[in-house]
Formats: C-alpha cells, sequence, structure tokens
C-alpha cells in the first residue's frame, strides 16, 4: 500500500526550508561549494514540493510552461526514461549538480590543508570563488545544454510525483548524462582520501591556518563529512545507472529520428508506474534521496552552536519587530481611541437644527433672567442686624429688603420655568 503523498510533501518542504535557513551565514564565509550545495538541494527540494501538490493524485499536463523551467533550467534529472522500453533508470541527485557541489566542496579541503602555510589573500579567495562557481553551476548548466540533443520526449507526467525528464538512451546519452556523475564523484573521491591523509596529520594546526580565521576543527570535520557522504552515494548509485542504460542501450540513428516524438508527453498513473517494482523503487529513491541529502546537511551545519546563536537573534529581531507593531498600534489607540470604538447609531445622532435651536433658547433664558434680576432686585443692606440699628435701619426694612430679593429670585425662576411665582408673605402684608 502506498503511503500518503502528503507526507513527502511536508518533508520536501522541511528540506527546503533547512537549506534556506543557513544559506546567509554560510555566504558570509565566502563557502562557495557549500553554498552551491545549498541551493541545489533547497532548490530541488522545492521544485519537489510543488510537483508533488499540483500533480497529486492527478496526471494531467497543468503547465508545460512550469514543466520546461523545472526540467530545463533549474534542475537536471534524478532519473531518465528510456525511449525502447520506458522503464526509469536512475540517476544522481541532478545528474551532476550536486556532485559538482561536493567537488568544490572536497577542493577547497583539499587547498586548504595542502598550503596551509601560505597566506590567503582576498584576491585568491576570489579566484576560489569563481573556480568553485565555474564548477557547481557552470557544470550543471553545461549539461542542461547538451541533454537536448538526447532529449526524446519534451517531458514526462507521472501522477503524485509531477514533472521528469525524458532521456532516448543510446551510447550519446551515455557520454552526456551518464558518465559525468560518475566521473566528478571518482575525482571527489581522490580528494577526500587526500583531505583524510592530510587531517590526520595537521590535527592540532587546523585552528591556526593562515587566511581561514573562521575554521576550526569541527568545521572541516563538518566539511569533509558532507563531501564524504555525498561521494559515498554518488559513485555506487551513478554505477549502477550506467550499467542500467547501457543494458537498454538503442542505436543513435540520427537527430530527427531521436526527437521524432519530442512533442508527445507521456501521462503515466500511478496504478501504472507504481506495479512496476523497479519503477516504484527508482522513483521513490530518485526524490527522497534528495530530501535525504538536505537533512544531512542541517544535521551537520544546523545545529552548531553558531547557528544556535544564529536562530536566537533570528527569534530576537522577530520579538523586537512584534513589540515595535504592537506599540505602534497601542499609540495610534491613544491618539485616536474613538477609531476603536462602535459608531453611535444614526437615529441618535443630534441634527445640527436642533443642536442651534436648544443654544438660542438657553441664550434667551439667560436674558430674560438678567432682566427679572434688573427689575425686581433692590441693593441688600452689607450690615449685620446691630449695625444697620445702630445707622437707623429697624428689622422693617431688613424684612422688607430680603422679602424683596427672595421675591425676585422667586420671580425669576418661575418665568424661566412658565410657572406662576409664589409671593412671599412679608409682601403681601
Amino acid at each position: 500500500m502506498a503511503y500518503p503523498n502528503a507526507i513527502f510533501s511536508t518533508f520536501a518542504f522541511i528540506g527546503f526550508l533547512m537549506c534556506m535557513i543557513t544559506f546567509p551565514w554560510q555566504l558570509e564565509s565566502w563557502n562557495t561549494g557549500t553554498c552551491v550545495f545549498m541551493v541545489w538541494v533547497g532548490l530541488e527540494c522545492l521544485n519537489l514540493f510543488i510537483n508533488s501538490i499540483v500533480w497529486s493524485h492527478n496526471y494531467v499536463n497543468w503547465s508545460p510552461i512550469w514543466c520546461d523551467i523545472c526540467l530545463s533550467i533549474l534542475f537536471f534529472p534524478t532519473l531518465q526514461i528510456s525511449y525502447a522500453n520506458a522503464a526509469t533508470k536512475l540517476m544522481v541527485g541532478h545528474n551532476v549538480a550536486i556532485p559538482a557541489a561536493s567537488l568544490c566542496i572536497a577542493r577547497r579541503l583539499y587547498h586548504i590543508s595542502s598550503l596551509q602555510s601560505v597566506t590567503v589573500t582576498r584576491a585568491d579567495k576570489r579566484r576560489h570563488v569563481i573556480v568553485d562557481l565555474l564548477i557547481g553551476v557552470g557544470f550543471p548548466i553545461l549539461e542542461m545544454i547538451l541533454h537536448y540533443i538526447v532529449q526524446g520526449h519534451r517531458f514526462v507526467i507521472l501522477e503524485d510525483i509531477g514533472c521528469i525528464p525524458h532521456t532516448y538512451i543510446t551510447w550519446v546519452s551515455l557520454i552526456i548524462v551518464y558518465c559525468p556523475p560518475l566521473v566528478i564523484g571518482l575525482i571527489s573521491a581522490v580528494y577526500a582520501i587526500h583531505n583524510i591523509i592530510q587531517f590526520r596529520k595537521l590535527w592540532n594546526e587546523i585552528n591556526n591556518f593562515p587566511g581561514y580565521n573562521n575554521l576550526t576543527t569541527s568545521r572541516f570535520l563538518r566539511f569533509m563529512y558532507l563531501s564524504s557522504v555525498d561521494i559515498i552515494f554518488t559513485v555506487p548509485l551513478a554505477t549502477y545507472s550506467l550499467y542500467a542504460a547501457i543494458i537498454s542501450l538503442n542505436p543513435w540513428v540520427s537527430w530527427a529520428n531521436a526527437h521524432s516524438n519530442f512533442s508527445i508527453v507521456p501521462l503515466v498513473p500511478a496504478t501504472v508506474w507504481r506495479t512496476d517494482p523497479e519503477t516504484l523503487h527508482a522513483q521513490e529513491m530518485a526524490r527522497w534521496i534528495v530530501v535525504f541529502c538536505a537533512f544531512v546537511y542541517f544535521g551537520f551545519f544546523g545545529l552548531t552552536a553558531q547557528s544556535r546563536k544564529n536562530y536566537y537573534l533570528g527569534i530576537q529581531i522577530i520579538a523586537q519587530g512584534a513589540n515595535i507593531f504592537t506599540s505602534r498600534v497601542a499609540k495610534r489607540e491613544n491618539l485616536t481611541p474613538l477609531a476603536f470604538q462602535s459608531a453611535p447609531h444614526p437615529n441618535n445622532k443630534p441634527h445640527r437644527s436642533t443642536e442651534v435651536s436648544t443654544s438660542i433658547q438657553d441664550n434667551r433664558l439667560d436674558e430674560n433672567h438678567e432682566m427679572y434680576l434688573k427689575k425686581y432686585s433692590v441693593p441688600a443692606p452689607i450690615c449685620g442686624e446691630n449695625l444697620c440699628r445702630s445707622m437707623g435701619l429697624n428689622g422693617t426694612h431688613i424684612a422688607q429688603s430680603s422679602s424683596i430679593n427672595s421675591a425676585a429670585l422667586s420671580a425669576s425662576s418661575a418665568d424661566a420655568l412658565n410657572m406662576p411665582a409664589r409671593t412671599p408673605i412679608n409682601s403681601m402684608a
């Protein structure tokens, strides 16, 4: 029973993240071979992830342009399908991309261990970078161009896998497609053996190599392990691919014969390609080996102390950004608190004419109140009872003045409220 295709999609996307998350500090260290390895593996994981999503449980030719980009520009084939019997043949990585990146790493370790007494200048580093790019990027691009010579079909679509390239297997395809990864793997193996010998001699001197301040014994070991693991897989798998291609070899007739069915896109359902054990194992190994390379790389370089420190710094930057965002939102709320409150109902909103009429009535009440105060008010004596008697004012004057003032206040209040004024008892008398 086949496993759910979503499992591979999940691991492929995780592999892509693993390669990309450690890319910045590898780039800062001028580790060109490692960066090339990360880019090829990461992009291939992304390619496999997208294909496994788009062609999950279907084999419809949704996007021919996307398949052309995947096969002709970005990557090169993990598997080849023979023109004669449609049997899948296992290839390694993207044919030469991952082996070439491992060759760059092994070659750099060789120069470090062999030229430790020579001061490495910036020009030397730049020259090493250029050579590494020619090997790690130039070889795959050259293979992409040459592969068109033996490309029998535009591409092939397998259900649950997506687009894969097609190769018309002849003696020409042996030279262009099947031999390069094996040759590159053997050259890398020679470098790796030399690096192991030199490492045993220079165990205590690696930390003091001039021009390589960031190189430590542990980092040298991790680089050597990464290139060695790739060599261990590259050489035997490339050998098997070459053997499988030789036993199903077709004669080379002409260019027209090789490309006679180029426009035909074979669409293969899962019930067909999964029933053949050879095809099933080859296809599954071809795509899972890329994810395995991503996990191997992350195991060597993504769990180091420096990597954990960079993760912590990244988390701090994200947290600071979140704090800045939340503080801005809080400040915005304080400046405009009404913006985050519910709007009043339109029927409850006062009309402008109502506000104007209310203010006019208030002004009229104030004017009437002042008029009544002027009409009825009599200046009250500003003296106490004993002082007023000594000045010739008796209690009648005091009572009259008090009653007049109270009457004035009562009248003004009554007029303001449109109520009849209550006449004081003393003034009625």
